[in-house]
């Protein structure tokens, strides 16, 4: 459940080094998470092209990876961040069995038979997804919808 540990101050908050941010949670790794970190000091992290939250060009960024870097700051660990070479079903199947290449996925969808086979943590980024279809939309919403910031995605 690392990823649901991501602290941080509030907006336009300045925490000073000597006074914890006034919105942190105490949290505390269990002795067995401790164990695990002390045997894997280094965690490897699959980064794929899922922008804003992942993004390999021009260099390896996103949210996601901001995340887990605070995390990993807070526990002290190191996160070594890797490219995806694998494509995400076989990411998926690594981290399940051999990790071979991956520990972590960053991004992952939750369903029921997911969170069978994997250790998932608490949501900490969400996509709120609004399609509209075009044929029933009103001009004038049209319009304000296009004044303030949007994507559009083909599909």
């Amino acid at each position: 459940m690392l990823l649901a540990l991501a602290l941080s101050p509030g907006p336009g908050a300045i925490a000073q080094q000597d006074e914890p941010p006034k919105h942190s949670v105490a949290v505390e790794l269990t002795p067995s998470e401790q164990a695990g970190l002390a045997s894997h000091p280094i965690v490897r992290a699959r980064v794929a092209d899922y922008p804003p939250y992942m993004l390999i060009q021009p260099e390896l960024s996103g949210i996601a990876m901001d995340y887990l870097a605070s995390v990993a700051q807070h526990f002290g660990f190191k996160v070594e961040f890797l490219a995806d070479s694998l494509g995400f079903v076989a990411a998926m199947e690594d981290v399940k069995g051999p990790r071979q290449h991956y520990d972590v996925l960053l991004t992952f969808t939750r369903s029921p038979e997911r969170e069978k086979q994997f250790a998932i943590t608490a949501d900490y980024l969400t996509a709120p997804w609004v399609v509209w279809p075009i044929k029933r939309i009103h001009r004038s919403l049209l319009n304000d919808i296009f004044l303030q910031r949007n994507a559009l995605a083909e599909m």
